[in-house]
């Protein structure tokens, strides 16, 4: 445990006085890294292990490694790190996401084959019928837009009522113009 305050007291220093420019930090993380590394090697705790991990998720003072990451995430939590069990089950959230999607796709997939050899086991006449009434509704679509635009025969009747009633009420205003 005194390790690990060491450790903290040597991060909060490290980066107190840090140098602004990026590879002299990043000289200040690889230290800690290495610092955390046998830390966490060396049986520090729980608290070293999900510290660890941590820095391999984000990538401080090494590569980002998400496996290395777990790896010590799960470490922690066995030694009883609350952090690092919500840790690991924030990181397996996606995944099983993923998983559902794809047996939902797979699903969808499967239906669509039994739809389709369903409709291709269907009588031909069954499957002209089903066609007609497709047209039919396609058709029908076709004509209730027509009917919902005006012509535009409509269209300039509308106008010239328009004009005329704007100029009844221009002479309505104003009789002698």
């Amino acid at each position: 445990m005194s390790r690990y305050v060491v450790l903290l007291t040597f991060l909060a220093l490290s980066l107190a006085y840090a140098p602004t420019r990026g590879a002299e930090l990043g000289e200040v993380y690889v230290n800690l890294f290495k610092i955390q590394l046998s830390l966490a090697k060396s049986d520090g705790g729980a608290g070293a292990k999900y510290g660890l991990g941590q820095m391999y998720e984000q990538g401080l003072g090494t590569e980002p490694d998400m496996e290395k990451a777990t790896i010590w995430y799960a470490k922690a939590a066995e030694q009883g790190d609350v952090r690092a069990k919500k840790k690991l089950k924030d990181m397996e959230r996606p995944k099983q996401g993923a998983a559902n999607a794809a047996k939902r796709a797979a699903e969808e997939a499967r239906r669509r084959v039994k739809t389709e050899a369903t409709a291709k086991a269907r009588k031909p006449t069954e499957a002209k019928a089903a066609a007609k009434a497709k047209k039919q509704v396609e058709k029908e679509a076709k004509l209730s837009a027509k009917k919902a635009r005006p012509s535009e025969e409509e269209v300039a009747k509308r106008r010239r009522a328009a004009a005329a009633l704007a100029n009844q009420q221009k002479h309505a205003e104003d009789p002698f113009e």
